[in-house]
């Protein structure tokens, strides 16, 4: 057992299907920067007491 429950395994699968059978993965790139770079700004802002930052559209 992986340490989220397995569900790496379906990321990993997900991952090769895409490579494998030329088709987009649920969660692409950019999708992934949607969810994760939102987090490292709010974590910058803060850390450089609570300025506004612009987190930016890759769409």
């Amino acid at each position: 057992m992986g340490g989220h429950g397995s569900s790496e395994f379906y990321l990993v699968e997900d991952f090769l299907d895409a490579i494998e059978f030329d088709k987009t993965p649920a969660i692409d790139v950019v999708r992934g920067l949607e969810m994760t770079v939102p987090g490292i700004i709010a974590h910058e802002a803060a850390m450089e007491g609570n300025v506004w930052k612009d987190v930016p559209v890759y769409r």
